[in-house]
């Protein structure tokens, strides 16, 4: 899922009257384990999908090679 996919998704349910739903992530793909989301964040990404610390650029990794990603984390 890209970023226009959920805001068109979350669009509609705020439409809907549903814009004040807490939203829940699962953990396996049983479902089991759901968790809060606690914040999102736009980061650059290894190819693991990994975040990259920003000091680690130019060390360890080169800024062509990382991709933006918007990482999403639970509580």
């Amino acid at each position: 899922m890209n970023v226009l996919e959920l805001k068109n998704f979350l669009d509609e349910l705020i439409k809907d009257g549903k814009g004040e739903l807490e939203i829940v992530m699962s953990k396996d793909a049983e479902g089991n384990a759901f968790n809060r989301l606690d914040t999102a964040q736009l980061d650059l990404c290894n190819d693991e999908n990994e975040p990259v610390n920003e000091e680690d650029i130019g060390e360890y990794y080169e800024r062509e090679d990382l991709t933006e990603k918007v990482i999403i984390w639970c509580c």
